[in-house]
Order: structure tokens, then sequence, then C-alpha cells
């Protein structure tokens, strides 16, 4: 069969190709095991191509290695919103601009879901498996050529198409999708980032309140962070509660006997509330703007991944949430760690 790419030429002459989905596969991946990466991998890729002596050796071995097993469409890299918010923000145009190319080239329109979206569907099938009178949904791939996946938890639902148009809608889709991905990143203007929404400070008046508590117990801390994580994801369980047409004396009852359990067992929120827990209970922690990003996109990908590769600091936390959750570990502080692991996977040779 042959492959189904949309090849754009930039500007300045850079081509660029994504695999492109069909209706009926959006997830043609086959056996390739998929790697997310932490921007500032993105980053040691992109210096081990374009900055002579940017990273260690060991690391330029090891990012080489990726990426020709990459562009041979052996592994997959997936992009998520979150690294598009994080590169659009670089000020310098020259740089931006051939990270972008690079990030666009490597993951080839491969897309982590929007964690929003994923979190509501693990919360959803929770409840529908609780309450038991359902069958349990089947929800769309994590990572994926979907159209539109990356921002797939803040869209109104599409009106229903027409049988006879729903082929050409589809494929309408996914050429927008697409194009409209490569044009965020390339665009030649940077953006600002975000306001804070107050997220930082609530942590930190909640670490500072929390540090100050004399003879609190392990036992009587966890439930003061359960009680916190819930205060901040309650939005996202009345969306998915709404999804599931779960009644509001139901949902009472799955919030209060089942959700510490449950979101435990889900594999991205569990995550995330394992390591928010670990940040909030640790003195020293002091959140700032760039921890919501860091910990929403990561935690997705470290639990839809084969494999994550980020910074040091998240990942020793991640670490100890993976060991308390009794989940195997596929995470990586460096790519020259990621590399020989992901080597042995697919059987290719690697000489670090």
């Amino acid at each position: 069969m042959r492959e189904r790419t949309l090849t754009i030429e930039t500007t300045t002459g850079d081509q660029i190709a994504a695999e492109m989905p069909t209706r009926g596969d959006v997830n043609p991946r086959g056996d390739r095991p998929s790697v997310y990466l932490d921007q500032n991998q993105w980053s040691a890729l992109y210096k081990a191509q374009q900055v002579i002596g940017g990273i260690a050796p060991k690391e330029q071995r090891a990012a080489e290695w990726l990426i020709e097993q990459t562009e041979k469409k052996r592994v997959i890299l997936p992009l998520s919103s979150g690294h598009m918010s994080e590169t659009c923000q670089w000020r310098n145009g020259g740089e931006r601009y051939a990270l972008a190319v690079q990030m666009l080239r490597l993951s080839a329109g491969w897309q982590l879901r929007d964690p929003l979206a994923v979190r509501q569907d693990e919360l959803t099938a929770s409840m529908l498996g609780v309450i038991g009178n359902h069958d349990q949904p089947v929800f769309p791939p994590v990572v994926t050529l979907e159209p539109f996946a990356t921002h797939a938890g803040r869209q109104q639902p599409s009106e229903p198409v027409a049988n006879d148009l729903a082929a050409i809608s589809f494929e309408l889709d996914a050429l927008i999708s697409t194009s409209s991905l490569f044009d965020t990143l390339l665009d030649t203007e940077s953006v600002s980032q975000n306001a804070d929404s107050g997220w930082v400070d609530r942590n930190q008046r909640f670490t500072d309140w929390l540090g100050a508590q004399d003879n609190c117990g392990r036992e009587l801390i966890r439930k003061q962070t359960y009680a916190f994580f819930f205060a901040d994801t309650h939005k996202e369980i009345a969306t998915a509660a709404q999804a599931a047409d779960v009644s509001p004396d139901l949902m009472r009852s799955w919030v209060l006997s089942h959700m510490e359990t449950e979101v435990s067992k889900m594999p991205s929120l569990g995550l995330f509330r394992e390591i928010f827990h670990d940040k909030l209970v640790d003195k020293q922690t002091r959140w700032n703007s760039n921890d919501l990003n860091d910990m929403f996109y990561l935690t997705c990908g470290m639990a839809y991944c084969d494999y994550a590769v980020g910074e040091k600091y998240l990942m020793s936390r991640a670490r100890q949430s993976l060991r308390r959750l009794e989940r195997p570990f596929n995470i990586f502080r460096r790519l020259s760690d990621c590399v020989p692991v992901l080597a042995d996977r697919i059987g290719e040779c690697f000489v670090g």
C-alpha cells in the first residue's frame, strides 16, 4: 500500500513531510515504539545537528542515532501542544525556525492527544466501569495522526456530517489540521507566554501552609494533598460525569467512595496525582509557571508512549511516583540512557 504523506515547502526552501491518516486508521504505527521528548530533549536533537559541540559527545551519538532511526520510520516522536507553546515562545527567530523545522520533520505528523481529553477519557471510563450498567467506550489512541488531536480537549463538538460527505470532511480536516500545525510552528513571530491563572500562587501557598504544619502524619498529609488535588481537578471530573451521563448522586458516590483508588489506576491522571503530591509536600518546592506545562504533558507522554525522556528534576519525581504505583520504569533523564533500550527494542545496533 502506498504511503500517504503531505509535503510542504517553506518560503526558504525547506521541505517537510507528514504522514497522513485515513478515515479508517488514524494510528498506522505498526510496531514502531513511541518516545515522548521533553522540550529540552528536542533542543538536544537540534543542537546535535545545528550546533558544533552543543551537547556532550555521548549525548551527540545518542541524538544522531535517534534522528536516523526516526527518519527511517522505525521510531515515532510525537508532538504535543505543549511543545508548540514552548517553541513558539523562543525569541530568536532563526533558531526558532530551525528547531521548528526539525521538530516537524522528525514528528512527521504524529501527535500526542491533548492531555485534557485523555484525562477526561480516563475519568469517564472509570465512572462507567464503577457504575457497571454501561458498555465501556472505545477511546481514540493517544499517539495518533487524528486531525486536531493536540487540542482535542479544548474543542466544541462538531456538527454531524452526512454519510456521503463524511470521507471528504475527514480528508479536509486532516489537511487543515496538518497545515495548521506547520503554520503555527513556522510562524515568523514569537508569542508571549500565557498569563498565569493563579495556579502557581495557589500551589505555593498550599505548599508553604503544609510545610508549617506540625505533627502531621503521612496519612493525614496525603489526605490533605488529595483534597487539594480534587479542588484542582473538579471541573474535569464534572465534565467527565456529563460525558458519561452520570447523575449528580452517582458522581457524588464515585467521588466519595471510589475516586482515590480509581485515580491511582489511571495511566496519566494517576501519575500526575502522585507527582503533584510529592511537589506539594516538599518544603523546598518553589512553584513556577513551567511546572504545569511540564507535569501536564510529561505525565501523559510517560503514560501512553513507550518511553519518555525529560529533565532530571521531574524524572526523579516521576520515578518515585512510578515506584509507589508499582508501574515499570520507562522514563529516562538523558537520551544516552534511553537509546540503548530503544535500540534493543527495535533490533538495531547502537554503539554509545
